[in-house]
């Protein structure tokens, strides 16, 4: 990949003359005829992570919806950016999709630039934007704000080429996922099997209650023979003390960067706080305030080296693992749905700033037998690993994906172009 700052062939040219900006729009919620459709309906949630491509959406429209409403059926391949609210979140679209009015619709004019091209363009725009406000893109986007950006663009063989090194960062960071993904998805089921269904392996590998294991009535109902019920505050330390030197920066986690449907984290900020939780490496934090508990904000610590204690969110319940239980029965309990429901009929205070009652939540019921737990541990614990390891590769992957991104759009890393010469 040979170095040069020369720009031949490139040219300064305005955004908005090599893509078409397409409007969205919200059928009537009031008409049912309107919703639950098999048009995917995409919304800013849907998308508002590091993936590049988005293919599924919380919402779908029917045909009516699309043909009586502002909102359009945009392409595969196309993009959308949040120009409201969040703004400046972008993605592509894995297949057809309609779409609401906060956002746009981009397209790339055909043989001046190609979506790909423009994706990583927009990527680079915004970043350079946010620089210049302070760390916040900005309040809107107006067609105006693509009218006022000048780019520099390079012939189509070099736009496929510059795709082409950033796809292959981005197509393996997004497989990485997907793995992540199912092996979450693989402790969950588990948790599930074991620890709610009852059908844990017996002593000759089977099923416990497929296999006819014998079942006793407990205050959780009926729970295998020789289980106990227990509050999971006598498994589980809830918001452990941690002696703190607050004139020390610490590893700083905020609600933003829990995900919302999946064990990954965004990474911290290291920084002074005078009040935060505390936690550790391979803690569970669970969010207590509405609407980011409804929403699923849960995390699981892979961030911390050692015995370190990193700082985040008082909104965060911290659960950590004690000699009866272990860190991803814990993951796997804050995530289940009953648990949560739980956790969220818990809690008081007033419309929009209602919080968990941890002593309510530390009484709630799990049933319980040791030998069951460690095995759980032996058999998640690989899972778990696996999933940090390939958190680490993602990590280095953007970071290699977002040090090349301004070098290639600026042209001071130049690709070899003769493999994308002939046009798509």
């Amino acid at each position: 990949m040979p170095q040069s700052t020369q720009q031949t062939e490139w040219r300064e040219i305005s955004l908005t003359e090599v893509i078409e900006l397409i409007g969205g729009g919200t059928p009537k919620t009031t008409n049912p005829d309107f919703w639950k459709g098999s048009i995917p309906w995409l919304s800013v949630v849907d998308f508002n992570n590091d993936s590049r491509w988005v293919s599924n959406t919380e919402k779908h429209i029917t045909n009516k919806g699309l043909e009586n409403s502002s909102t359009k059926l945009l392409k595969k391949g196309d993009l959308v950016i949040s120009a409201r609210g969040t703004v400046g979140a972008l993605t592509q679209l894995a297949k057809p999709m309609a779409f609401n009015q906060s956002c746009y619709g981009i397209r790339a004019v055909e043989k001046l630039a190609e979506n790909d091209f423009i994706y990583y363009l927009l990527k680079f725009t915004v970043r350079e934007l946010s620089k210049h406000v302070h760390g916040a893109v900005f309040d809107t986007i107006t067609r105006e704000t693509f009218t006022n950006i000048i780019i520099l663009l390079p012939p189509l063989p070099e736009q496929r080429a510059i795709a082409a090194v950033l796809s292959s960062l981005d197509d393996k960071i997004e497989l990485l996922r997907k793995q992540n993904e199912t092996l979450e998805s693989m402790a969950q089921a588990l948790f599930k099997e074991w620890f709610v269904d009852f059908n844990f392996p017996n002593k000759e590998g089977k099923p416990y209650k497929k296999s006819g294991g014998k079942m006793v009535e407990s205050e959780l109902g009926g729970i295998p023979e020789k289980w106990i019920s227990v509050k999971v505050s006598e498994i589980i330390e809830f918001n452990p003390r941690e002696k703190i030197n607050y004139d020390k920066e610490y590893l700083f986690f905020d609600m933003k960067t829990l995900s919302e449907n999946s064990i990954s984290m965004y990474p911290g900020v290291w920084k002074k706080s005078k009040s935060a939780s505390n936690f550790r490496q391979y803690d569970t934090l669970l969010a207590k305030i509405t609407p980011c508990l409804e929403n699923g904000k849960t995390g699981f610590v892979f961030n911390v080296k050692g015995e370190d204690i990193a700082r985040g969110s008082t909104e965060f319940i911290v659960m950590r693992e004690s000699e009866r239980s272990n860190p991803y029965f814990i993951y796997c309990l804050a995530r289940s749905e009953k648990f949560r429901d739980y956790a969220i009929k818990s809690m008081t205070g007033t419309s929009g700033r209602q919080r968990v009652q941890i002593d309510v939540l530390k009484k709630y019921l799990v049933a319980y037998e040791q030998s069951t737990m460690k095995l759980f541990k032996t058999v998640c614990k690989p899972l778990f690993m696996k999933i940090n390891n390939n958190r680490s590769q993602i990590q280095t992957l953007s970071s290699l994906r977002d040090a090349l991104l301004p070098k290639l759009m600026r042209g001071e890393v130049r690709v070899e172009t003769s493999s994308y010469e002939t046009e798509k």
